[in-house]
């Protein structure tokens, strides 16, 4: 699908995705994940961010936008805690899902994770878990493949045991068993 934009939400509460040509949602354990395209860009990403995700008094909000390169990212502050972050780029190729979702989990953001937020990336010295294979424990592949190199795990079963990974709904086996 060749779209004038791609993008992303990540929100800790169920959204009304009305803006977008395409859209996917998909339940995490404390949050929802948009991946969203469109082949029209609104002329305003900052009031189209606001219209998806409620701007309400108590909201603070961050935001990084380079026109240039049709980069847009906004984070919805509440007291502290991350309610919802969006990414747009006129590329298919975005920030990863994994540490952003991990921050929905939070009751608040630390300092550096707050400055960290529109990069997409976590701060420096804060592991990178990979990709999440694991939604119901937030267990990322990195996180996974370390596991079983350095504890000599052979099952998806022994991977349940040491990370939880695939004990719940049971979707990421398959992935599991494909890293093993």
């Amino acid at each position: 699908y060749q779209a004038a934009w791609y993008g992303f939400v990540l929100s800790r509460q169920e959204l009304e995705v009305n803006s977008a040509d395409y859209w996917v949602k998909v339940k995490g354990e404390h949050f929802y994940r948009y991946e969203l395209a469109g082949e029209t860009a609104p002329e305003n990403w900052q009031d189209w961010a606001q219209t998806q995700l409620g701007n309400k008094a108590e909201t603070e909000w961050q935001e990084y936008q380079d026109v240039a390169s049709s980069n847009y990212r906004a984070a919805k502050i509440i007291a502290g805690r991350l309610d919802s972050v969006v990414f747009i780029s006129k590329h298919s190729e975005l920030a990863e899902r994994g540490w952003l979702s991990g921050l929905l989990t939070k009751d608040s953001l630390e300092p550096a994770e707050r400055r960290a937020l529109l990069t997409g990336k976590p701060p420096l010295g804060t592991p990178d878990v990979g990709t999440i294979i694991c939604a119901c424990f937030h267990v990322g592949e990195k996180t996974i493949q370390a596991a079983i190199k350095e504890q000599g795990l052979k099952t998806y079963q022994e991977v349940g045991q040491c990370l939880k990974a695939g004990t719940n709904c049971g979707s990421c086996v398959p992935e599991i068993k494909a890293l093993l």
